[in-house]
Parts: C-alpha cells; sequence; structure tokens
C-alpha cells in the first residue's frame, strides 16, 4: 500500500456498539430466535440478544420468553461464535432444570451435545451427559444451541470443560453474535483532509437482532451529527427519519386490507386502478 502519498482506501466495523466517548466496542452475547413451538417449526415469535454478560443460565420458571405466544411446548435457538481461550481437548454440558426438556449443541457447525433429554444429576437438575469436543484452536469458533421446552420450569446454562483448567460457566465475554451488521465506516484521509467517520446503531428502542439501523451518527468523536430513526412495533416499517438539525420526515402507511381511494401515479409515470388492496403499502 502506498504511504506517501497515501491513498484513500475506507475501513469497515462490524457488530460494534457505540461508547458514551465515541469509540466503539464489540457486542457481547449471541442472537436467540425464540419459536412458540417445541420444534422450531413455524414463524419465529421473537428475536433478542441474549447472554450479552455474566453466565450463559437462562431461566423462565414456569413463564415463557417474551413475544411467545404459550409458557409451554416452545423452543430457541441461540447463534454465533464462542472465544476459546485456549487450544486443546474442550468439553462442554448443557443444564436443564426438567427431565423433559431437550438441547443440543453444534461447535462449527459438528454435534457436540445431540438433541435429547437430561440426565439426572442431583439434587434437583438434570444436565445433558458432557461431550468432549476435541482438539480445538483457540480463537473464535461458529456455536449453535437449541433448547426445546416441554412442561413444567424452563432453564438452560451451559459450561464448558476448558483445558487444564476445568468446568465453568460459559460467559457472555466470550460470545459474539455475529450478525454481521455494519456499524462504523472509516474513509480515510490526508494530511490536510481529516478521516470521516460514521457510526451506525442498531440498538435503540429495538435490539439489534432485527437489524434496522436505529440512527447514523457522524464524527462520533467530535460534532456527533445523529440522524435517527424510528419503526413500529409490529411490522418493523419505519416511522419516522430525524435529521440533526431538528427536522423529521413521517412515514405513512395504509392498513393490511385498506384500498387506494383513487388512482396512483408511480414514479414511472404508470398508474394503478384505485380500489386496490394496498396492504401496508408506503402511503
Amino acid at each position: 500500500t502506498c504511504t506517501a502519498p497515501p491513498v484513500p482506501h475506507t475501513q469497515s466495523s462490524y457488530d460494534t456498539k457505540l461508547n458514551s466517548d465515541g469509540t466503539e466496542a464489540a457486542m457481547t452475547g449471541l442472537g436467540a430466535t425464540f419459536y412458540s413451538s417445541g420444534d422450531m417449526a413455524g414463524r419465529p415469535s421473537s428475536q433478542a440478544t441474549e447472554i450479552v454478560s455474566g453466565s450463559f443460565a437462562r431461566a423462565w420458571g414456569t413463564g415463557g420468553p417474551t413475544g411467545v405466544a404459550n409458557t409451554d411446548n416452545w423452543s430457541v435457538q441461540y447463534t454465533g461464535e464462542i472465544y476459546l481461550p485456549d487450544a486443546g481437548s474442550w468439553g462442554f454440558w448443557i443444564q436443564t432444570i426438567d427431565a423433559t426438556d431437550k438441547a443440543a449443541l453444534y461447535i462449527d457447525d459438528r454435534p457436540v451435545i445431540t438433541l435429547r433429554a437430561g440426565d439426572y444429576w442431583g439434587p434437583s437438575h438434570y444436565v445433558s451427559s458432557g461431550a468432549v469436543a476435541g482438539t480445538l484452536t483457540a480463537g473464535w469458533h461458529k456455536i449453535r444451541l437449541q433448547f426445546f421446552e416441554t412442561t413444567g420450569e424452563a432453564l438452560v446454562a451451559l459450561y464448558w470443560n476448558r483445558p487444564n483448567v476445568g468446568a465453568e460457566f460459559v460467559d457472555g465475554s466470550n460470545l459474539r453474535p455475529a450478525y454481521g451488521l455494519a456499524t462504523r465506516t472509516r474513509t480515510y484521509g490526508s494530511a490536510t483532509v481529516p478521516d470521516q467517520v460514521t457510526h451506525t446503531r442498531y440498538d435503540e428502542g429495538i435490539d439489534p437482532a432485527y437489524g434496522l439501523a436505529t440512527s447514523t451518527i457522524q464524527d462520533p468523536q467530535g460534532l456527533a451529527l445523529k440522524t435517527s430513526f424510528t419503526y413500529d412495533t409490529t411490522l418493523r416499517r419505519r416511522l419516522t427519519k430525524s435529521l440533526p438539525a431538528g427536522g423529521v420526515t413521517t412515514y405513512t402507511y395504509y392498513g393490511n386490507t385498506e384500498q387506494s381511494s383513487g388512482a396512483i401515479t408511480c414514479a414511472d409515470n404508470t398508474t394503478i386502478a384505485g380500489g386496490i388492496n394496498q396492504a401496508g403499502r408506503l402511503w
């Protein structure tokens, strides 16, 4: 790469969050997709980023996750990447609380714990058999954990058996969701032209799991010029766009079965006859 004079180029960051001082930090946790069925069938009921800090231990009691229609017979799949600090022979355990619940674990798309109910491992919990994932390199690896709740209380926890250390809870700091969201771009300038930095957020009033930009900040460590967006809570359609100077654009949509009252002229000068169901399109 030429450095004298420098060649203009752009650098991108992915899956980062904005710190209060304008710097960025990596997202942590895993993407969770919940289903109102016991076998991950049908359309997902909700999505979230979970286990962003602390131990991988989720307990719902006799209830169910937010957005799931029922308290029994639901399921969840966690996806992302796990950081293994050491190379060597790794083992993993999944803990559940009910004998009829099932779980499975995959590392780098290889089955580590096959789908099965837990074995009793007193005094009152059920734990899947420890499974050795084999020799793994240090660094980031793909992870996928599936949990199927049937009846009673719901709990799922993940442990690893670290080489030369032993059993430990998997911590959120060793997980990342791997959404692939472009969160920061830096266009490098020159001795006389400053770098141009833009940070895109996905976490204001909505979970990053949905992949919807909630704001863009120009020069986040300086002027911090913010353009923000809001969305409806059902179809995730954009409702507003607010500019740094205060200007606001509002978006309005037809209802699900609402018809146009008259002919619509499109941007290419074609027309759509009146009385046609618009099925929630932008007004």
